[in-house]
C-alpha cells in the first residue's frame, strides 16, 4: 500500500512539473505593480494557442489573489477581431452577470487595445468571488515572420467576506493597474517546441 501511495504522489509531481515548463520562451519571473510572478501552469491545447499563467509567491492557481497570463494565438485573428470577440463575449455574460462591466483603450498607433472588465461569480444571492482584468491586445512577429496575437493578461480576485473590500480597492487603484500596464515592457516571445 505505501509503493502504491508513492507511485501516485511521484506522478502527481511529475504531472504538476509538467504544468510548469515554459513553452514560449517566457519563464518568468515576470514583474508587474512592484510584484514578481513565478511560471506556476504552461499550456499548449492546440498547434496555435498557447497559455502561461503566473503567480506571486503564496497563491494558488485553484484561489488565487493575483495572476500574470500570456495567451499567445498564432497566425489566427488581428487584435481588432480578437477584441471584437472579447467584447461580445463580455456583452453576452452581462445578461445573467449584474457586475459585469468593460471599458476598451486604444493605443495612440492604434496598434494595440486594452480592455479592463469585471466579472462576478454568485453563491445564492451573495457575490461569492469577482474578478477584475486588464487584457493588453498586440500582433507580435514570430521566427521567419509569422505573426501571433499576445494578450497579456493581468487578474486580480476577491472572495466571499473580501469582495466589498476588493470593490473599494478597485475603485481607488483602477487607473494604477491601468498604468502599470500601459508601462509594463511586454516579453519577448520564443516559442519552445
Amino acid at each position: 500500500m505505501r509503493s502504491l501511495i508513492l507511485v501516485i504522489l511521484v506522478l502527481l509531481a511529475q504531472i504538476e512539473s509538467l504544468a510548469q515548463v515554459d513553452k514560449i520562451g517566457v519563464a518568468g519571473p515576470l514583474k508587474y505593480n512592484n510584484t514578481l510572478f513565478k511560471l506556476a501552469f504552461a499550456d499548449k491545447s492546440n498547434g496555435n494557442y498557447y497559455v502561461q499563467e503566473y503567480l506571486p509567491a503564496g497563491d494558488s492557481l485553484g484561489s488565487f489573489h493575483n495572476m500574470m497570463s500570456i495567451f499567445l494565438l498564432v497566425d489566427t485573428l488581428s487584435v481588432r477581431q480578437a477584441v471584437k470577440q472579447k467584447i461580445a463575449e463580455l456583452d453576452r455574460r452581462k445578461k445573467e452577470d449584474p457586475v459585469c462591466r468593460y471599458e476598451l483603450n486604444e493605443s495612440p498607433d492604434g496598434k494595440e487595445i486594452m480592455v479592463d472588465f469585471v466579472l462576478a461569480q454568485a453563491k445564492g444571492d451573495t457575490i461569492a468571488i469577482v474578478e477584475f482584468n486588464i487584457y493588453r491586445y498586440k500582433q507580435v512577429v514570430l521566427y521567419k515572420g509569422k505573426k501571433a496575437l499576445m494578450i497579456y493578461a493581468y487578474s486580480k480576485r476577491g472572495y466571499d467576506d473580501g469582495v466589498k473590500p476588493f470593490f473599494d480597492e478597485l475603485k481607488n487603484d483602477r487607473i494604477k493597474y491601468l498604468n502599470g500596464m500601459i508601462t509594463t515592457d511586454l516579453p519577448v516571445i520564443r516559442l519552445v517546441d
